[in-house]
């Protein structure tokens, strides 16, 4: 896997929330149309927990928790390293 640029980027007070959601997340998307979409609605969740938790955060849908895709935020925690 890739790495992320991890070195800071500042612009006059502006902030940056992120979501993340894995294709592993929609492995038991039926088609290529449902993973499309169970992927931006995780992504989407953790975006806006990432708002809700502050500045500078990035979420990631949990694996284990989202692996049936049922895209509750409540079961979205925080990436490691953010």
């Amino acid at each position: 896997p890739g790495e992320i640029q991890t070195t800071p980027l500042h612009l006059s007070g502006i902030t940056c929330s992120v979501g993340v959601a894995t294709l592993a997340l929609a492995a038991n998307a039926t088609d290529l149309a449902a993973a499309k979409s169970l992927l931006l609605r995780l992504s989407d969740a953790a975006m806006y927990r990432a708002k809700e938790g502050g500045r500078n955060l990035t979420i990631a849908a949990d694996p284990v928790r989202d692996a049936a895709g049922s895209g509750d935020p409540r079961s979205l925690t925080p990436a490691k390293g953010a």
